[in-house]
């Protein structure tokens, strides 16, 4: 009687909301894999115009379906998240493309605490303090592996830098969506203009970054760039799609801690693909983040 029920339960809302974090994880690792993959051959403004072009395409056949899609409830609150979205990415994929892959992925995690923050000061949600302690143990793993001192004094210090304004234009973006989301905005409108938005931006943009770029457009393997950048706009509406799913399903507190399972794919894909091999500081640290992801993941508290 008790396994016929069990086989029956239906999955709760923080169950799906938290499927659809690891489906981002794995989308937006794989998409940050083919970004690195074509470092030094095509410009960044170029590899996010095509990123955000693809993702158009991809989403094309989803949102004809929906006839009011560009009929937002919320424009001012589209736009402002659209902005958001285009510096955070730029920022993102340049630091990603030039730190090695365990450093970036572990200044990512920051974006975990700006938006524990931020929903805190601006959406007044309720987070107990048992996880901010757990979220500054996390922190204090983050610290050991990023040496602050290589801010000011390593060569990788601006896209360190680059990598936080990211991740705190990208924790605002999250909670603009969030705010979208409570608003009950479609999931399509917010999807085709979450990228509609930043393809119009670096559709302006890029032809000021090409002249400043040295590698030839049209190298070898020409074919097998263009695939890459395919990928990567696919892979790049998957993980928009389903970290706005999981927003409407829980607060955006909830969701943040997700963001720790890059950790464990983009790290082992670069030590795989790049042969970017971490230093022993990095286990050190890597243990207390994943210590604190996994006991912030099963707090009761989550929403409180």
């Amino acid at each position: 009687m008790d396994n016929h029920m069990t086989s029956n339960r239906k999955i709760s809302l923080p169950e799906r909301a938290a499927l659809y974090m690891v489906g981002w994880a794995f989308s937006f690792s794989l998409a940050m894999i083919g970004n690195k993959w074509v470092q030094g051959t095509i410009p960044i403004p170029l590899i996010l115009w095509a990123r955000c072009g693809f993702a158009l395409l991809f989403l094309m056949p989803f949102l004809s379906y929906e006839k009011q899609v560009l009929r937002s409830k919320n424009v001012k609150m589209q736009l402002l998240r659209g902005c958001l979205t285009s510096g955070a990415m730029i920022c993102t994929y340049m630091a990603y493309q030039n730190l090695p892959t365990h450093t970036a992925a572990i200044l990512g995690t920051s974006g975990v605490l700006f938006t524990f923050i931020l929903s805190q000061a601006l959406l007044r949600e309720s987070i107990h303090w048992t996880r901010w302690g757990l979220l500054a143990l996390g922190y204090m793993g983050v610290l050991i592996i990023l040496e602050p001192m290589d801010l000011f004094t390593h060569s990788k210090g601006l896209y360190k830098g680059l990598a936080l304004l990211g991740n705190l234009m990208g924790s605002c973006a999250v909670l603009s969506a969030r705010v979208l989301a409570l608003h009950k905005e479609s999931t399509s409108t917010t999807l085709f203009l979450g990228t509609a938005i930043p393809f119009a931006v670096y559709t302006l943009l890029g032809p000021f970054f090409q002249v400043y770029t040295t590698g030839s457009f049209f190298p070898i393997g020409f074919s097998t760039r263009w695939g890459i950048l395919l990928s990567i706009g696919g892979l790049g509406a998957l993980s928009q799609f389903f970290y706005f799913s999981a927003l409407r399903l829980a607060p955006a507190s909830f969701a943040a801690p997700f963001e720790y399972l890059r950790l464990c794919i983009f790290i082992p894909l670069g030590w795989c693909l790049f042969h970017e091999i971490p230093p022993i500081s990095f286990y050190m640290g890597a243990l207390l983040i994943l210590a604190s992801a996994f006991f912030l993941v099963r707090q009761k508290h989550a929403f409180a």
